[in-house]
């Protein structure tokens, strides 16, 4: 567990120098991962990232070609090998790779206007080459052409990224860390945030829990004796005690609420910056386990809050006289 987790580590790591511009650096790093790992399709793929913006087409052709080995049926990779391929002009093998990348996953972001492009591009027949070159004998000048850019290198399920490298498939809402956003921050390793909010949702429940215990009751009593409401004063003179506690609750539940609506708007940016994840498909994995569980966590606090009405309530009837004072 502990080496797939610096696994996922390291591979985020170099795709955030290659993002930053440490081509060299970034490929430093997943060298010393492919020696461990070998057959690791993700390392190769970066591996060829790395390589291809440094200039050495060959070297990443055969990453890219490594890991289409690796994993033939992940679409990205031969997405990747046929930009790289596109890049070192060679058209009709880009346009395999790229028809390969399409029959796996016709929906892949860029591949479509990748395939229109190197349909465009492609070298015509040998009836159309002969033809053209019986009009007009164009002398060649590949050896003065200047060498062509790197191509886009999807590294991920999700090639669009913002400009800080984080894509842009997960800018969505996450209930896990609007429900459950203590524990959320604490796992995500926002530890200071985490513990504010779990302290401040601790406090408010009790200040509320006993102000439930030690108010409601007699209310409840006077109601069912009396068969009167209470009236408003004695009802002050029960919150007395309770007031500053009270408003003290409040602006921590306010503050609480606040922070799970940022925290829902944000936590997944936070959450790919705090934690290592081998693409975002698992990222939605892990964020999709934490809205489960929030979403039973919940439930499980709507009846358990429930249950609690009921045992108060009950307890005060169980104390009560038969008949209402002054009922003949």
């Amino acid at each position: 567990m502990e080496d797939s987790t610096r696994l996922r580590e390291l591979q985020t790591r170099a795709k955030r120098l290659i993002d930053s511009g440490a081509h060299g650096e970034a490929l430093a790093i997943i060298d010393q991962v492919i020696q461990e790992h070998p057959e690791s399709a993700a390392c190769h793929a970066i591996r060829g990232a790395a390589l291809s913006r440094l200039g050495r087409a060959e070297e990443s052709r055969a990453a890219f070609e490594r890991a289409v080995l690796l994993e033939p049926n992940e679409a990205r990779h031969h997405f990747n090998l046929a930009s790289q391929l596109r890049g070192m002009g060679l058209m009709s093998e880009a346009l395999e790779a790229a028809e390969q990348a399409s029959a796996l996953n016709p929906e892949l972001p860029q591949l479509r206007e990748l395939l229109g492009d190197l349909r465009m591009e492609s070298p015509p027949s040998e009836d159309a080459t002969y033809r053209g070159s019986a009009v007009e004998d164009v002398p060649s000048s590949a050896g003065n052409e200047a060498e062509p850019p790197p191509p886009p290198i999807m590294e991920s399920a999700a090639s669009a990224e913002l400009a800080d490298g984080e894509p842009l498939a997960i800018r969505k809402w996450n209930w896990g860390a609007f429900w459950l956003t203590g524990l959320w921050a604490i796992s995500h390793r926002l530890y200071v945030a985490g513990i504010a909010i779990f302290l401040a949702h601790i406090v408010s429940l009790v200040v509320y829990g006993v102000i439930t215990v030690q108010v409601i009751p007699p209310i409840v009593k006077h109601q069912v004796t009396v068969g009167t409401e209470m009236a408003p004063e004695d009802v002050e003179r029960l919150m007395a005690p309770y007031a500053v506690p009270a408003n003290i609750a409040q602006l921590l539940g306010l503050a609480a609420l606040v922070a799970a609506i940022w925290f829902g708007a944000s936590g997944n940016r936070w959450a790919w910056r705090a934690r290592a994840f081998r693409d975002v498909d698992h990222f939605f994995v892990v964020q999709r386990l934490w809205m489960v569980w929030a979403w039973i966590v919940v439930g499980a606090a709507i009846l358990l809050s429930c249950l609690f009405f009921i045992v108060i309530i009950a307890s005060v009837a169980s104390n009560l006289p038969l008949t209402p004072q002054g009922a003949e």
